[in-house]
């Protein structure tokens, strides 16, 4: 009997940040994230900002869940192929002058684990918490 193609979506649950670098010249940071997707063609796709947490300077904290796309198939290498990337901004007045505060990225393999791929599959909910990290911020 074949199996069943199961639908499969990844959640990212940005929590917080510990930033070591501070971009504002005269008073507290206004950090946002912005999370991006890059499946395993290359092609990049932002999938979600948090909101600005205004003068939170070096310690903000989002809360912020954001959905991936939806996989036919935990099995299919498009999904162990496909990374995450967060970058963190300082928010300024203008818009177009939003400053990087600093990036890091991680495969979705890494974030799904070394275990056999039929295991997430047959998982209705697969919960991994990761601490992801970059060069210091």
């Amino acid at each position: 009997m074949a199996a069943d193609i199961v639908d499969m979506r990844v959640i990212i649950h940005v929590v917080k940040a510990d930033l070591t670098r501070n971009v504002e010249i005269f008073g507290r940071m206004d950090p946002f994230a912005v999370v991006v997707w890059e499946s395993a063609d290359g092609t990049k796709q932002e999938a979600s900002r948090t909101r600005t947490d205004w003068n939170s300077h070096m310690s903000p904290r989002w809360d912020h869940l954001s959905p991936g796309p939806v996989y036919k198939s935990a099995s299919s290498s498009s999904i162990w192929d496909s990374m995450l990337h967060l970058h963190v901004y300082e928010r300024d007045m203008l818009p177009a002058s939003d400053e990087l505060i600093g990036s890091a990225s991680i495969s979705l393999a890494d974030i799904l684990g070394d275990g056999p791929r039929e295991a997430v599959e047959q998982s209705p909910s697969h919960n991994k918490w990761d601490r992801l990290s970059g060069p210091p911020m």
